[in-house]
């Protein structure tokens, strides 16, 4: 096994669509909570997580940001 062997399984560049792919029928789901202020991104990030969907929180708190036009 080589050094960047690894890289193939990592998170992808487009996290975006990688979460998309990763959950499926609940993708939905997920675009309305990260657009519903009412919802934490730190919940949103430790919801994923529990998944076995690793997204920095920072990066969760930008989508949110954008999904609610801030």
């Amino acid at each position: 096994m080589g050094t960047f062997d690894g890289l193939r399984e990592a998170i992808p560049y487009r996290k975006r669509d990688w979460v998309n792919e990763q959950l499926g029928v609940d993708a939905n789901e997920f675009a309305e909570l990260l657009a519903d202020p009412n919802v934490s991104p730190r919940a949103i990030a430790r919801a994923l997580t529990e998944r076995g969907i690793p997204i920095p929180f920072r990066t969760i708190y930008t989508w949110a940001d954008t999904a609610r036009g801030r």
